[in-house]
């Protein structure tokens, strides 16, 4: 009948010898060496040990939060225009209107973050009007929170002259990036700091504070803001009554930098250190077993059970 193991056990073999003597020296030195050489290996590893600053890679959850302003000047200096600021819709309420505004948003990971936006606006001008200039500012919230939760203002701005008409639909590709001029404080222990936003808003009754340029300038007053890259440009000819102006925007992660802590500094190195200080007690104790096994360190061997010679 073939047996099975069922249940096994070590047997654990001593061996002992007085405190002043080369075995107890023997067993110090590589100890204290299984210790010692993680800790520098790591120190030697870590060359940025003493950097300021550190970089960390993260996807802003980006808001649409129905804050916006469009401006489209005609060939004949007529204005189609639409705002969700009451104070710029009622300066323009005379002027040709937007026909629709459609929004959506994709989230392709399912994390939580969308990951794709697109945000038309549908404009009625007459067939024999062109539009030569387009401004749009479009207000989002922009929030990261890897080291600590951050709320940075983010503004999509776009000027520029074109020729679009009655039957062009003219598509801009954007990918989102973090304009960043000083490295981001997070409160930590001891350290009450944290970096700080001047509040942006448009709600101005001064037109004039309307300007893409003035926006921008107050914007870069911030120590960081997440803007929009400029990618693609696509027009083409629609069969519609009305022309078509789409901004599709790719959100990505994003490079912020961070004043490092001492705090962060010593978990990094704690873990590192750990996980090496680990295999060097495995090694150290595999060569003490082989050494006093050889009987090459001598000591008296005490074994559970009687030899056969």
């Amino acid at each position: 009948m073939k047996l099975l193991t069922v249940h096994c056990k070590s047997v654990s073999i001593s061996y002992k010898h007085s405190l002043c003597s080369f075995a107890t020296l023997f067993v110090a030195i590589t100890t204290l060496s299984a210790l010692i050489i993680p800790f520098y290996i790591v120190i030697f590893a870590n060359t940025d040990l003493w950097h300021q600053t550190v970089t960390i890679y993260e996807q802003p959850n980006i808001t649409f939060t129905y804050k916006y302003n469009f401006f489209g000047i005609m060939d004949n200096d007529e204005i189609v225009a639409c705002s969700s600021q009451s104070y710029v819709s009622g300066i323009l309420e005379n002027v040709s209107k937007c026909s629709a505004i459609k929004y959506s948003e994709e989230d392709y990971n399912n994390d939580g973050l969308p990951d794709f936006m697109d945000l038309s606006f549908h404009l009625d001008i007459p067939k024999e009007r062109m539009i030569t200039e387009v401004m749009v500012q479009i207000f989002f919230e922009g929030i990261i929170k890897s080291d600590c939760f951050l709320n940075i203002p983010t503004v999509f701005l776009l000027q520029e002259h074109t020729q679009i008409n009655s039957r062009t639909e003219v598509i801009y590709t954007n990918q989102v990036s973090l304009q960043q001029k000083t490295s981001f404080y997070c409160p930590f222990f001891i350290r009450n700091i944290q970096s700080r936003f001047n509040p942006f808003t448009v709600n101005t009754t001064n037109f004039n504070d309307y300007q893409t340029m003035k926006i921008y300038k107050k914007l870069k007053m911030n120590p960081a803001f997440l803007g929009f890259e400029n990618g693609k440009k696509f027009t083409m000819t629609t069969n519609g009554n009305h022309a078509v102006i789409r901004i599709q925007t790719d959100i990505g992660e994003v490079a912020a930098r961070y004043h490092t802590s001492i705090w962060r500094k010593v978990r990094e190195l704690s873990i590192q250190y750990f996980c090496l200080a680990v295999i060097f007690l495995l090694l150290v104790q595999k060569i003490k077993d082989y050494a006093f096994s050889r009987f090459i360190v001598r000591a008296w061997e005490s074994i559970p059970w009687k030899k056969a010679y």
